[in-house]
């Protein structure tokens, strides 16, 4: 909405919620309306840039004289912004306010104008004459730089030495106090509402001057001081630069403290308030620790909005990029001997050293170049302890994508999985489905259920699932698996296909399930509530409406052997979610069955894939329930007579 001016909005609100994205619109409200929930509609455009939002608010005020306080307001939010608003911006806000006989605003804006006059040329304290030393300068005030470390107790004069990036120089702590200031101001939060965060362009600039490993030094000397002197929950906005700049370690530190914040009789609110800001803090930073978290925690879409891209960019660019060749090998030279990283079909890494010339558990120090040996093994330290997690988390996106039915375009698809080794393995593992087409990798090209090449093109692609695949073709895929040893990530071709005209309503009546098993099951749609106080149950299934109920509830609490009574179901949208649903409580009611050795267990299992069927005979025959262990393997022997045995189906 634009053209938008001051008169227009009047002393009512208007149409705020629908132009408050638009600056003009957003600087107009600022400047007229007291009323909290406009303006926190306008935060985050007002904050982008407050540079452009001053300058907005000087054409808007130059337009018709107003009441004194909008140019107060407009005097306040500059000076707020700090060194983000440029001199000339602020002189040119001055000379309307000036014009305009609001002297209380012109106060403001002369004092600060005078006080950025009196720092500007003024050498450094311990100028080395680097040239962004002249920038700190340029773009920070002394003054806004002392005041943002006092909020946390710093003094800049105090701050540790850090030395210049291929240099034995020190940074002045002027020069070290501007890249944390700029992110200490962005520490200010509510504690409701997204935090306006943002890499911040020119402390990003200076900090890529100094040296990574002193500076990263330095953040933990103040944190631990910060720490010990009044705890970090006493100066959370700390965690910004720490966070921002900090190594994987320091951020994980980070993370391990998140549900310690959170305890109200050990840190109150300042806990609560400190824990919100670290998640966010934490996305600033660009390890692959950082992302793991993000991605565990529904913060990747955060993350990729703040690096302007997808989470499924980050997913396949910074999440699995290890340097790993076509042949999913990297290859260390240590200077004598060189040493190979391997991925295996199992998503394992193994080591073989060319000069033993077999395979060794960790990078040879014996004639190695100390340098590149310790380069070596921190590489792959980093990507032994990620890789598996970095699997993992793409699993349980596929997973979730399995369950929704989610695609992705056929071009994304071709540029996310085949070129890269530990992203190929992961889809080698799986069955793809494109325009009625099912398909999988082998040795990295895609072929179908027949073993014949297929062309994947730009279509939509997602996972396949047998719901909506022909029954041969699923067969096929089982076979394919089971002969070639491949482990699924989770079991999909195995994954049940339900007959929703054959469900009924009493499927599960009467029928008793351990409550603890339906704990900890969000991710195959389950949530599981109780309230203590009210001693109420809250079950919900993911596209059906299942009544449960608590047979034993003693002393407002959820003893160990308590147990969910069904009731009546209703399949509300026969879905993959459903199907998956009414998959996995077919399975844990029978296995219920099986444990008490009755064999009408065997009468249930028409919907069972072979996988299941062994899982249930290994279950019957570890608790010695004789009658259902000669039943299910009756069972299996007809069911699945024409089918090779295999041990494992699945990496869960």
């Amino acid at each position: 909405m634009h053209g938008c001016s001051i008169d227009g909005l009047g002393d009512g609100v208007g149409d705020v919620f629908c132009c408050a994205d638009d600056l003009e619109c957003a600087a107009a409200i600022y400047l007229t309306q007291s009323r909290k929930a406009p303006l926190s509609r306008c935060e985050a455009t007002l904050y982008a840039d407050g540079n452009a939002t001053v300058a907005m608010m000087t054409k808007l005020l130059a337009e018709q004289k107003r009441k004194p306080t909008c140019y107060k307001k407009a005097a306040e939010f500059a000076l707020s912004c700090g060194s983000s608003v440029k001199a000339e911006t602020l002189q040119a806000l001055c000379g309307v306010v000036t014009a305009a006989k609001a002297k209380a605003a012109a106060e403001l804006l002369e004092k600060e104008l005078k006080k950025r006059k009196r720092t500007k040329g003024t050498a450094i304290k311990g100028a080395t004459g680097h040239p962004v030393e002249a920038f700190c300068q340029e773009h920070f005030n002394e003054g806004n730089v002392t005041h943002m470390l006092d909020q946390c107790g710093l003094a800049l004069k105090k701050l540790p030495a850090v030395r210049y990036r291929d240099s034995e120089e020190s940074a002045p702590p002027f020069v070290v106090g501007c890249v944390l200031a700029a992110y200490l101001e962005m520490g200010e939060t509510d504690g409701w509402s997204t935090p306006d965060f943002f890499y911040h362009k020119e402390a990003d600039q200076i900090a890529a001057a100094l040296d990574p490993a002193a500076f990263q030094q330095a953040l933990e000397k103040l944190y631990q001081s910060i720490d010990k002197k009044t705890g970090i929950t006493k100066a959370p906005r700390f965690l910004m630069p720490y966070c921002r700049f900090g190594t994987a370690e320091q951020v994980s530190g980070v993370i391990s403290n998140l549900k310690k914040w959170t305890s109200w009789s050990a840190y109150h609110q300042a806990g609560r308030d400190t824990e919100y800001l670290a998640r966010y803090a934490i996305c600033l930073n660009e390890s692959r620790t950082a992302l793991l978290w993000a991605d565990k925690n529904d913060q990747l879409d955060f993350v990729a909005r703040l690096r302007n891209t997808t989470a499924d960019m980050l997913r396949d660019t910074q999440l699995s990029e290890f340097g790993l060749d076509e042949k999913g090998e990297k290859v260390y030279d240590l200077g004598g001997t060189t040493v190979t990283a391997v991925l295996a079909a199992d998503l394992s890494l193994s080591l073989y050293d060319s000069n033993a010339g077999k395979i060794v558990k960790s990078i040879p120090k014996k004639g190695a170049d100390p340098e590149k040996y310790e380069a070596a093994k921190a590489d792959f330290a980093e990507m032994k302890k990620n890789l598996t997690k970095v699997a993992k988390a793409r699993c349980d996106v596929l997973f979730q994508d399995f369950l929704s039915g989610r695609s992705r375009a056929g071009e994304d698809w071709r540029a996310s999985y085949p070129g890269n080794p530990l992203l190929r393995q992961v889809a080698s593992l799986l069955v793809w489905s494109q325009d009625g087409q099912t398909f999988t990798l082998r040795d990295g090209q895609p072929v179908d259920s027949k073993g014949a090449a297929y062309t994947i093109t730009d279509s939509p692609v997602t996972v396949a699932h047998p719901m909506e695949m022909d029954r041969d073709d699923v067969e096929r895929w089982q076979k394919y698996f089971a002969a070639q040893g491949l482990r699924q990530p989770f079991a999909q071709v195995w994954e049940p296909v339900i007959d929703f005209s054959q469900v009924k309503e009493d499927r599960y009546s009467g029928i008793e399930l351990p409550a603890n098993q339906l704990r900890g099951r969000e991710k195959h749609g389950i949530q599981f509530g109780f309230d203590y106080s009210t001693v109420a149950l809250s079950v919900s299934f993911a596209g059906c409406d299942l009544d449960c109920g608590l047979t034993d509830c003693r002393h407002h609490s959820l003893e160990p052997d308590s147990k969910v009574v069904f009731g009546a179901l209703k399949v509300e949208n026969p879905s993959r979610q459903a199907n998956h649903i009414i998959g996995l409580l077919d399975k844990w009611t029978v296995e219920g069955r099986i444990l008490k050795d009755d064999v009408s267990a065997v009468e249930h299992l028409d919907s069972f894939t072979l996988a299941q069927v062994t899982e249930l005979l290994n279950l019957a025959i570890e608790n010695q329930c004789t009658n259902c262990t000669a039943a299910l393997l009756a069972y299996k022997n007809t069911r699945f007579a024409d089918f090779d045995p295999m041990d494992v189906f699945t990496l869960e």
